[in-house]
């Protein structure tokens, strides 16, 4: 099999097979390329069997890509899969048969109770799961003091014991541990996988990696391939030195270095790299040079009235039909699913979602924040679930005088999706919950306009039953689908678009600060903001506000290191508008003062 679809360091990086490999790929490199590229070198050219390859993802998604992308006969393919799913497969026998995974709801309502049981109300649900993750997984390498969260944890593992289930970190925890006591499977495992390959390996943490040193036979032949620049999940227990540590344990490292960046034009690149001066840049092969502004504008809303406008003069109007030639700045090949608007915090995000939607412009939001994870489109999407299958499953969430009324419910007539939908706001009482709350209705609003599209087809529910399934296995994100993106700065990695926003280009917000002491995570706030601007092919804006929250603002620290001649300054003009009308608002409330 030959290979000249790829380049000179990317065929490199696929033909060096033999002992340890570091790759490191930036953004726009053709990683995913390089690493398929490489396990059918394996395969048709060193006559490696299949069986004897093991290929590690971080998400189920990225795995089902690579096993797509290969065209390799189901029964002869190499083991793809998560760290997850490699711990559950080491998991012993007996332990294994009985295994059961305990359901992101199940694992949310036991949490929410203990966490006020331990006085953790100040902390988000989200930021709860993440903290009883990441201790879990380092007290088993690490010795971890006595401590509030200690005990909850010790509680929270009780009464997973005592249902017999078990969480994702179980998973890790116990095929780390019996790996480790077990030299005969030590051995199976490294008589059975000949070569390892380790994908976004910038994300591993500390058990993960523990695990697959146990792996690793005498040949050594393992290959990772990531940036060190994209090490953004500290939080979750990434480790961000791990190539470092990666080149210390294994001595004799291949160090190659992918040359070239088919996404960014050459400004963006030049712009970004300068967060980290020295650093080796990927040369840029697309036609575009990239354009990069930084824009200040007045507040939050006027912020998301610029990205707005601008969208419109890239698209020649926020309506397709409505679509002129007039404008110079008209990309008449682009479309709204190729704008992206980043911001470091879901809060950010909520002026953009408000403006977007009274103007009509269509969306989606990436992940946490999205209208589909709102309680009560939560519990419309659960309760046609439930008519639609009868499974309990999907009433786990509601109090048990609304399961009463679902499993009571009787359709009146056959009807469409969206007078289901109608039947259920009513039972639910929805229409009270979101009353006097302008985001819940924009929520809403939203939901059903999706909806009245299935209205359409006589399968309408099947295919919207489908679709909401899709969306809950990729973050609630349709890539395909011709809407902007709305995203926050971490939910943005491993996507792009032609035209980029950043929000919140300020102080305190980027670099995120949770306090004014708060000095913490720098590094990793800057590694965040790299990843967030090397999302955009064609043109990359950077915005910040005179005021946000009611409080005077200052550009982020991180402009000095990007200043630069190619970085265009754009002032809004709806500045000067505002502080004119504020003076004459002064001026005229002075003058009443006089009567």
């Amino acid at each position: 099999m030959t290979f000249k679809h790829l380049n000179t360091s990317q065929l490199r990086a696929v033909q060096s097979t033999e002992g340890p490999v570091m790759i490191i790929a930036g953004p726009g490199t053709g990683k995913t390329t390089t690493l398929i590229a490489r396990l059918m070198y394996l395969i048709h050219n060193k006559k490696v069997k299949p069986q004897n390859i093991l290929a590690l993802t971080f998400t189920e998604k990225a795995s089902q890509e690579i096993i797509d992308r290969l065209h390799i006969n189901q029964q002869k393919k190499p083991w793809v899969g998560t760290f997850h799913a490699l711990g559950y497969e080491l998991i012993p026998k007996e332990k294994n048969k009985n295994l059961i995974i305990v359901t992101e709801r199940k694992r949310k309502e036991i949490l929410r109770k203990l966490r006020l049981e331990y006085k953790f109300n100040n902390i988000p649900l989200r930021e709860l799961q993440l903290k009883v993750s990441r201790f879990k997984q380092t007290a088993l390498l690490n010795q971890q003091k006595k401590s509030d969260l200690s005990n909850l944890i010790e509680k929270y593992n009780q009464y997973l014991k005592k249902e017999n289930l078990f969480d994702y970190d179980d998973l890790l925890i116990e095929a780390y541990t019996s790996t480790l006591k077990d030299r005969g499977t030590r051995e199976s495992l490294q008589n059975r996988f000949h070569y390892i390959m380790i994908d976004e390996f910038q994300d591993t943490n500390e058990l993960q990696y523990e695990l697959i040193k146990l792996v690793v036979n005498n040949n050594r032949n393992i290959f990772v391939i990531g940036d060190p620049l994209q090490s953004i999940y500290s939080f979750q227990g990434a480790v961000p030195k791990i190539f470092e540590t990666f080149k210390k344990d294994f001595i004799g490292t291949h160090e190659i270095f992918l040359e070239k960046n088919y996404r960014s034009g050459k400004n963006i690149i030049q712009i970004t790299s300068q967060l980290f001066p020295g650093i080796r840049i990927a040369q840029s092969e697309t036609e575009h040079n990239g354009n990069t502004s930084i824009v200040q504008t007045y507040n939050a809303k006027t912020e998301a009235e610029w990205i707005l406008s601008c969208i419109e003069k890239r698209m020649g109007g926020s309506d397709l039909l409505q679509a002129s030639d007039n404008s110079d700045e008209t990309d008449k090949k682009t479309s709204f699913r190729n704008f992206a608007v980043l911001y470091r915090t879901h809060h950010l995000g909520k002026v953009i979602q408000e403006v977007f939607s009274d103007s009509g412009m269509p969306y989606q939001v990436v992940g946490g924040g999205s209208p589909f994870e709102q309680k009560e489109i939560q519990m419309i999407i659960h309760t046609i679930q439930f008519l639609n299958t009868h499974k309990t499953e999907n009433l786990e969430s509601f109090k048990e005088k609304e399961r009463n009324k679902i499993k009571g419910f009787h359709i009146e007539r056959i009807i469409n999706l969206t007078g289901l939908i109608d039947q259920i706001i009513k039972l639910l009482d929805i229409e009270n919950m979101v009353k006097n709350k302008p985001r819940k209705i924009n929520n809403l609003r939203h939901f059903l306009s999706m909806c009245l599209h299935y209205d359409s087809y006589k399968d309408g529910l099947e295919q919207f039953l489908s679709y909401i399934d899709f969306l809950e296995n990729n973050d609630y994100y349709d890539k395909s689908s011709e809407k902007i993106t709305l995203s926050t700065m971490h939910a943005s990695k491993g996507l792009e678009f032609d035209y980029v926003f950043i929000c919140g280009f300020e102080e305190g917000i980027i670099p995120f600060k949770k306090t004014a002491l708060d000095t913490q995570n720098s590094d990793e706030e800057k590694r965040l903001l790299y990843v967030a601007m090397t999302r955009a092919r064609k043109e990359l804006f950077l915005l910040h506000t005179l005021k946000r929250f009611n409080h005077n603002n200052n550009v982020s620290l991180f402009y000095k290191q990007l200043k630069n001649r190619l970085l265009k300054e754009i002032r809004d003009d709806k500045i000067d508008t505002i502080r004119k009308n504020i003076h004459k608002w002064k001026l005229k409330k002075s003058q009443l003062k006089l009567f």
